[in-house]
């Protein structure tokens, strides 16, 4: 490995082999496996739920009632995640540009934001 100060060539040179050996793709996957499990695990129960349903009297009811209560989840639940995404974006610029008070803000915008969307969520 070397370090070069011209701006030419990279800060730092790894040589193929090191690179090799350091990134391979069972260290990936041995990194990435919990990652694979969590998003596994959604859909596995749900069609576990599902199937459970399905063998029940008023299958197709309590399918559709289950289908209905997991589209309106999904869309309170993304509608949070744009709250958060916007949130993350805006206390960035604010804390970058050192504005304390749009910070302060945004930070109280955003637990009232929570605590609404919470509140509806309970109801």
């Amino acid at each position: 490995m070397s370090v070069s100060a011209n701006n030419d060539e990279p800060l730092v040179r790894i040589a193929e082999d090191d690179f090799a050996k350091a990134v391979s793709l069972r260290a990936i996957l041995a990194a990435s496996l919990p990652s694979i499990v969590n998003n596994a695990a959604q859909p596995i129960a749900a069609a576990l739920q599902l199937g459970l349903l399905g063998h029940s009297d008023s299958a197709a009811q309590r399918v559709a009632v289950f289908s209905a209560v997991g589209a309106a989840v999904t869309f309170v639940a993304n509608i949070s995640n744009f709250v958060i995404v916007v949130t993350m974006s805006r206390v960035g610029h604010a804390l970058g540009a050192k504005r304390w008070a749009a910070l302060g803000r945004t930070v109280w915008t955003v637990l009232v934001c929570a605590l609404v969307i919470g509140l509806l969520s309970a109801l």
